[in-house]
């Protein structure tokens, strides 16, 4: 920021006095003292006021405090009154580690501005000393803080981190002191909030600020537009701010700033025009000071301009306000407008806030058209301005109403002039509006714009308000933007883009993102915002009815708009030289009279007792809505009602006995006609009512990943197979994949057959394999896997699946091109069991039975695999495969020892049911390990009991500490196809949960993390003792090591990435502290294998040091080169030993077969700070191991031997002498020999 100084001298002798002035917008600060250079700057960022202010900048990697200061002119503190002026903001909430003083005068520079400095002055701040956060006046006398004043300002609570508060400090020639404060930074408006006196120091040489801060917290303090000089007054006069008229007897007057109150009052200071005159009382608001309100006997007259007149009143300095007038008008409460918001409710906005109680008389409001008074008057709860009124009948459709108003007041009981409102209750119907023409293939061109349209027509004799209306081409959906059509007026819908070309044939109306139109055909259908149809066109290239312009550059038009029950019969393509007439009447107009009968098209049992029937066109509403026109044998009759869909073209029955189950009925229709009398034949209809059950319809085939194409279409699709005697609804069904939910339109799928769900896009291409349905919106399919659904509209999950990319079993067909295919109908949740990549040539079968159908039954017993804890109540259990929802829902099924008992509740996990939570009544204990076990006859969706497997521990998990749970072993170089591993060894007594733990990879070139993964999203307990691997692939794991604990594998998506040379793994908590770090290298493996490519690191007893390398060795070669999930072949206990050296075994064979491979040394000292050299001799005197040189040396030390030479040679069998020499911190040098004997096994 800008430094500005100036200095003004006066002449006068030793009352000389000066001022300075400085906001910083200069940038510079170099003739301020800096405690420490570069600390602070005038800084750009966040400032205060302007560009700059004066700002902490130094990023203190440790805690810290830093002062800056200035030199003051010459100052006599006795001789007038002296003013510190300041904008100042802390940007961390205030403690004794983070603080703040501004030094007002000190004899002492920024040097020795701090608590305890060799300084003299005053300064005001906020926890100088204590922690109370309160703003405090202190007198400082060599550095020791004495508080002059404690100020009513909490800094934390009242300023907080984000407000710049304006601070002034007046020190009075006499002593006295006042501090001055606005929140908000205005100088203008300063409240005093404390004073005190104090004449002990009289001069003022240095302005200075001390800041204190915690490591995380520098850099959040700045100060700006500081001023120091005589006390500044107010000679400036007060101005009207803002003049209103609250009521018709009531005005309310706000100054610029706080008033003096009797000036105020006085009623001859104010004066109305227009016979009001001056006020009959007057009131001032005591908490601003600025706030006026008048009281006047005469009521202002509606909308009239009046000039009030203020004069003589000052502020509280004396400064007198210059004479004033204002104009103003009062305006009474009136309607602004009515909305119609249901057949029998209007909305009415009033301009203002009503009374309550008048506002809800009813006898205030009268409708024309016999509707009357309203049967009530209700006002908005959150809005006043607003209220609904409700009338005993329905507004009659397509009539014009008015609305008398009268008698409302508003809040101040200024009640409204009568007034009307009028308005139009009109709700579409169907027809109203008819799509008319429609331009779908506009290429090559005839006469008219290279542009698509629809041509709709208004056939009523009202305006009819269109906005946001959709348009619909398929099933795509797009709003029409704001519009009032005409009475018989046309509209040309069509791109934004082709408004300009088509403007010049009649009205357009551009439609974001209009959709396409295709060429051979398409639904387009015109709905209200509420998605009523009124219009809807299903055409076909047959429309046109004429070959020779199928081909492009033609409309189809309406012949008769008045004709909306005809379809191809009432179309035919233009006979306009142009190719169409858009915005006009039709080239093709006439009278057309249909003549066909409507026809049935599927029947649709939706309930017991309901069905839904489909027609080929709209029906007559009367016909369609008569009972005895319908009827269903087996003792179910006519229908109690009927509803007809909007649309006309669907017509809903209910029934009051209910149809029998998995039986056939026969529905029987007759004089049923359309809108122009078409009396459809005597009609005989055979449907069956049938429950769906779990599995009824199957998640059969899968084509998650397309490309690269084997000869299919690449489309993703989702293959469904009925697997019942009946045909089944599919209408309002729901398919989920992973997070994404999309409702299944209406499709009947037959009993046995199949049906592929796919995109609109991949809808032409796959129909071409076998039936398929358009979903809108298709859910992508995630490559490596994700679970997909299939709900009944009943919330009923049907069939769920939750494939990966493992289930291809087949590395090459997984990456693409393949679809997955259910290998056996019958076994539905098999899994990845029954589940494999399609043999078809053509990469999958959709629409056609799969080609890896087969008998593939589940005889695989229930398993409880592991239980998590959620809280202290509550527990999941986890199985292997889906559970039979039923039974799994019985209470006396689990019960948990110690005094648990069985769970009050059970909540199942859908829509795959692989788990369950528990709640129990009895609060688990913090230590207590308990054991659940599962006494009933839980099965799987398949009917397999449980098995063996029916109990399992759980434990309230701790946060583990440094090394509670280590890194135990890691396959870094795995074989070809194989997988990496690390494993886990819990060495605490505590239970740990994977969830609070990560696994971490680590640069050390960058020095910083590679990849840090989570472990167990849904939880897994480790327990004292146990043993744990984290691998991509636990089968391929099992499959290439043996391991005597299967259950101890946990798979992740993705290990972090280990380099085959060296690298690290590091174990983290979800904080990110480091649990375990362990650095590996390519050379820590046994020097004479061959190969270690698939060898594992072992670790040789996990309570040695991680970083001791040789705590670490190769596998052993008996045990297959791992041991994961289970004792290390190369773990060695450490043994007690009351010598200073052990050596343990004494004899050794190290052939890495598991069995004594490694020698520990175990060198113990009564203190600390000792230093070995470890020699190797062999029987003849020659050096062949140099172990340890200058190895500093704890307490209780390990260091193993494998038996190798410095030339990383085995050694020969025979007698070899370990020579170690022990200096400690006083020069004593003690000297020992160990034999120890390498041996070889036959």
């Amino acid at each position: 920021m800008i430094k500005r100084l100036l200095f003004v001298f006066l002449t006068i002798p030793i009352f000389s006095f000066a001022q300075l002035t400085e906001d910083f917008e200069s940038g510079d600060i170099s003739s301020w003292t800096q405690s420490n250079t570069g600390r602070w700057a005038a800084s750009g960022i966040s400032p205060i006021r302007g560009s700059f202010s004066l700002k902490h900048v130094f990023d203190n990697p440790d805690a810290g405090s830093d002062q800056i200061s200035c030199v003051l002119p010459f100052l006599d503190l006795t001789t007038k009154n002296a003013s510190w002026r300041f904008r100042v903001k802390h940007g961390y909430a205030p403690s004794s580690s983070n603080n703040w003083v501004v030094f007002l005068a000190s004899d002492a520079s920024a040097n020795q501005m701090y608590p305890g400095g060799v300084v003299n002055g005053y300064a005001i701040g906020i926890n100088f000393t204590g922690s109370d956060d309160l703003l405090k006046l202190l007198k400082i006398t060599n550095g020791i803080a004495t508080i002059i004043s404690t100020t009513t300002i909490n800094w934390e609570l009242q300023v907080g981190i984000s407000s710049a508060p304006a601070i002034e400090i007046v020190r009075f020639i006499d002593g006295n002191w006042d501090i001055r404060f606005n929140k908000d930074g205005d100088f203008d408006d300063l409240v005093s909030i404390g004073s005190g006196i104090d004449i002990t120091y009289t001069t003022a040489n240095n302005f200075g600020i001390y800041y204190k801060y915690s490591s995380a917290q520098d850099m959040k303090l700045w100060l700006d537009d500081f001023y120091f000089g005589e006390e500044i007054l107010d000679t400036i006069k007060p101005r009207i701010s803002a003049v209103n008229a609250k009521t018709s007897t009531k005005m309310e007057v706000v100054f610029s700033e706080k008033m003096d109150s009797v000036s105020v009052r006085n009623k001859t200071n104010y004066s109305i025009d227009g016979g009001i005159g001056n006020p009959d009382s007057i009131s001032l608001n005591s908490a601003d000071l600025k706030t006026v309100t008048l009281f006047y006997n005469e009521k202002f007259v509606n909308q009239q301009e009046y000039n009030i007149t203020i004069q003589n009143c000052l502020d509280l300095k004396g400064n007198e306000i210059v004479d004033t007038s204002v104009a103003f008008t009062f305006e009474y409460i009136k309607p602004l407008g009515v909305e119609i918001i249901s057949s029998n409710q209007l909305q009415v906005t009033f301009s203002k806030i009503t009374d309550t109680q008048s506002a809800e008389n009813t006898l205030n409001y009268y409708l024309d058209n016999g509707s009357g008074n309203p049967q009530s008057a209700v006002v908005f709860a959150g809005d006043s301005t607003k209220l609904v009124l409700q009338f005993a009948t329905d507004f009659i459709n397509k009539t014009y109403y008015s609305l008398a108003l009268q008698s409302v007041a508003d809040r101040n009981l200024d009640s409204m002039l009568i007034a009307e409102l009028l308005f139009l209750y009109l709700v579409p119907e169907a027809n109203d509006i008819v799509i008319n023409e429609i331009m779908a293939d506009p290429t090559p061109e005839v006469n008219l714009p290279n542009s698509e349209y629809v041509e709709i027509l208004n056939t009523t004799p009202f305006p009819i308000d269109i906005s946001g209306w959709k348009i619909k081409m398929g099933t795509t959906e797009r709003e029409i933007p704001t519009y009032i059509l005409d009475s018989a007026a046309y509209v040309i819908l069509c791109t934004t883009t082709a408004v300009a070309d088509l403007n010049s044939y009649g009205n357009v109306l551009g439609v974001t993102s209009f959709p396409a139109i295709t060429n051979s055909g398409a639904t387009i259908t015109l709905s209200r915002a509420d998605s009523t149809v009124i219009s809807s066109v299903s055409f076909t290239t047959q429309w046109y009815n004429d070959n020779t312009k199928i081909d492009g550059g033609w409309s189809i038009e309406r012949i008769d708009p008045l004709n909306t029950c005809s379809g191809i019969t009432n179309w035919t393509a233009s006979v306009n030289e142009n190719g169409g007439t858009p915005g006009t009447e039709n080239s093709v107009f006439s009278n057309n009279i249909d003549s066909v009968a409507p026809l049935v098209l599927y029947v649709e049992v939706i309930s017991a007792n309901q069905l839904r029937l489909f027609f080929t066109e709209p029906l007559d509403s009367i016909s369609a809505q008569t009972k005895t026109n319908y009827f269903v044998n087996n003792n179910i009759a006519n229908p109690f009602s009927i509803v007809l869909n909007p649309n006309g073209k669907q017509v809903d029955l209910l029934f009051i006995n209910s149809f029998l189950e998995n039986t056939v009925h026969t529905l029987t229709m007759e004089n049923i006609s359309d809108g122009c009398n078409n009396v459809i034949q005597s009609t005989h209809i055979d449907f069956t009512y049938y429950l769906e059950q779990p599995y009824d319809v199957l998640i059969n085939e899968i084509m998650a990943d397309p490309d690269p194409a084997i000869n299919l279409p690449v489309y993703e699709y989702i293959e469904i197979y009925n697997n019942t005697e009946f045909d089944i609804s599919l209408s309002d069904w729901k398919l989920i994949a992973g997070t994404t939910q999309r409702t299944i339109p209406f499709c009947i799928i037959g009993s046995g057959e199949y049906l592929i769900l796919c995109s609109d896009v991949a809808y032409s291409f796959l129909k071409e394999y076998g039936k398929a349905l358009i979903i809108s919106g298709f859910p992508a399919l995630t490559n490596s896997g994700q679970s997909i659904t299939l709900k009944s509209k009943n919330g009923i999950v049907i069939s769920s699946i939750s494939y990966t990319d493992k289930w291809y079993k087949n590395l090459f067909k997984a990456e693409g091109g393949w679809s997955l295919e259910q290998i056996d109908l019958n076994n539905p949740c098999g899994g990845e069991n029954n589940w494999t990549a399609s043999v078809n040539v053509d990469g999958g079968t959709p629409g056609q039975q799969n080609s890896v159908m087969a008998s593939n039954p589940d005889f695989t017993a229930l398993e409880l695999l592991r239980i998590t804890v959620i809280d202290n109540y509550s527990i999941r259990l986890f199985f292997n495969e889906s559970l039979d929802s039923i039974s799994a829902m019985e209470l006396t099924n689990y019960i948990v020892d110690q005094g648990i008992g069985k769970p009050v509740s059970i909540i199942p996990s859908g829509p795959d049911y692989l788990s369950v939570a528990l709640v129990f009544e009895n609060s688990f204990i913090s230590g207590n390990i308990y054991n659940l076990e599962i006494l009933g006859e839980i099965t799987d969706c398949s009917g397999n009991e449980i098995g063996t497997y029916n109990s399992a521990r759980f434990a309230i998990p701790v946060n583990p500490e440094y090394n509670d749970i280590v890194i135990n072993e890691i396959l870094f170089n795995p074989r070809s196809e194989g997988y990496d591993f690390v494993e886990l060894y819990n060495r605490s007594q505590k239970t740990i949960d994977l969830k609070n733990l990560r696994i971490a990879g680590y640069d050390d070139i960058k020095g910083d993390y590679t990849s840090i993964k989570t472990i167990a999203d849904n939880g897994y307990l480790v327990f004292p003792g146990d043993y744990v691997v984290l691998t991509e692939n636990s089968l391929v794991l099992q499959q290439n090591y043996y391991t005597s604990n299967e259950r101890g594998f946990v798979n992740i998506s993705s290990l972090p990435s280990f380099n085959d040379d060296l690298g690290r793994a590091i174990l983290l908590d979800q904080y990110e502290n480091i649990i375990d770090n362990m650095a590996y290298d390519k050379d820590m493996h046994f020097a004479l294998l061959a190969t270690v490519d698939g060898v594992s690191l072992e670790r040789i007893n996990p309570d040695r040091p991680t970083d001791d390398k040789s705590n670490w060795h190769s596998a052993s070669e008996l045990v297959g080169f791992a041991t994961p999930a289970y004792k290390n072949s190369q773990f060695k206990d450490i043994t007690e030993s009351d010598d200073k050296i052990k050596v343990y075994p004494e004899v050794f064979s190290p052939d890495n077969d598991g069995f004594e491979d490694v020698i520990d040394i175990q060198l113990t000292f009564d203190n600390p700070g000792n230093t070995a050299n470890i020699k190797i001799y062999d029987s003849r005197g020659r050096l062949i191991k140099y172990l340890a040189n200058n190895l500093l040396l704890g307490i209780d030390n390990t260091i193993s031997w494998d038996g190798l030479t410095d030339q990383n040679q085995k050694t020969p069998k025979g007698v070899y002498v370990i020579y170690f020499e022990i200096f400690d911190l006083k020069g004593n040098v003690k000297k020992y020999r160990k034999p120890v004997v390498v041996a070889e096994r036959f």
